[in-house]
C-alpha cells in the first residue's frame, strides 16, 4: 500500500468514528431533552446552536493552529472533542455542562474537518484528490447512516445511558485511528504551500475561511 492510500484510509476510517458516534447522536438530543429532562425546546436547541456557532469560529482558527502546530495535531485535538461531547451526557445532567460541551466540541469539530482536508490534500497527487476526497466523503456519509441505525437500536433496547456510552465508544475509536496517520505523515509530509498562506489566515480578507467553498478554492490554488 502506497503512504497516499494508506494516509487517505487512515483519514477516512478517523471520520468514520468521528461520525459514527457523536454526530450520529445529534438527532437523538431533541428527545432526550424534551423527554428524559423536561427542558423546553428553545433552551434544548441552544445546545446544538452553540456548537455550530463555535464550529465556524473552529475553521477560522483552524489553518492558524495547523501552520504552528502541524495538522496531526490539530486533527488529535479535534478528534478527542468528538469522545467528550457524547461522554458529557452519560455522566451529568447539567445544562450549563452540556453547553460547555457544545463549545468544545464545535471547536474541535471546526477543527477536525479542516485539519482531514489539509492532510488529505498533502497526500494527495493533484489528479488524485478529487478521488481521494470522495473516498473521504464515502466514509463520512456511511458512518451517520450505521450511526444512526445502531444508536437507534441501542436506544430502544437499552435506553438513553447505553445509548450515550456506545456513541463514547465508537467515538473513542477517532483518535486512536489519527495514529496511524503520524508514521505516514513523519516519512511523507512536506510542508505545503497551503500551510505557509496559513500564516495569512487572520488577514482581514479571509475572515470567511470557514465557508466551504472558500476552502476549496484556497486549498486547490495554493496544491503544491
Amino acid at each position: 500500500m502506497t503512504k497516499e492510500r494508506q494516509a487517505v484510509l487512515a483519514i477516512s476510517v478517523t471520520g468514520f468514528f468521528a461520525f459514527v458516534g457523536a454526530a450520529a447522536l445529534q438527532i437523538y438530543l431533541g428527545p432526550y431533552f424534551k423527554e428524559i429532562l423536561k427542558i423546553p425546546p428553545l433552551k434544548a436547541s441552544l445546545v446544538l446552536a452553540t456548537c455550530y456557532t463555535f464550529m465556524a469560529l473552529g475553521r477560522f482558527i483552524a489553518p492558524y493552529l495547523i501552520a504552528r502546530l502541524g495538522a496531526i495535531a490539530v486533527l488529535t485535538v479535534g478528534a478527542v472533542t468528538y469522545v467528550i461531547f457524547p461522554l458529557t451526557f452519560s455522566i451529568t445532567r447539567f445544562y450549563p455542562v452540556f453547553i460547555f460541551s457544545a463549545v468544545l466540541w464545535g471547536l474541535g469539530a471546526g477543527l477536525f474537518m479542516t485539519s482531514s482536508m489539509v492532510e488529505l490534500l498533502n497526500f494527495s497527487e493533484a489528479k488524485r484528490y478529487a478521488s481521494n476526497q470522495g473516498v473521504q466523503g464515502v466514509f463520512t456519509w456511511a458512518s451517520q447512516i450505521i450511526g444512526l441505525f445502531f444508536l437507534g437500536q441501542c436506544l430502544i433496547l437499552f435506553g438513553y445511558p447505553s445509548l450515550f456510552r456506545l456513541a463514547t465508544l465508537l467515538s473513542m475509536a477517532a483518535p486512536v485511528c489519527v495514529y496511524f496517520l503520524v508514521p505516514v505523515s513523519a516519512v511523507n509530509h512536506q510542508p505545503s504551500k497551503f500551510e505557509i498562506v496559513a500564516r495569512r489566515a487572520f488577514n482581514f480578507k479571509n475572515w470567511l475561511i470557514f465557508f466551504d467553498p472558500v476552502y476549496f478554492r484556497v486549498f486547490l490554488r495554493y496544491h503544491p
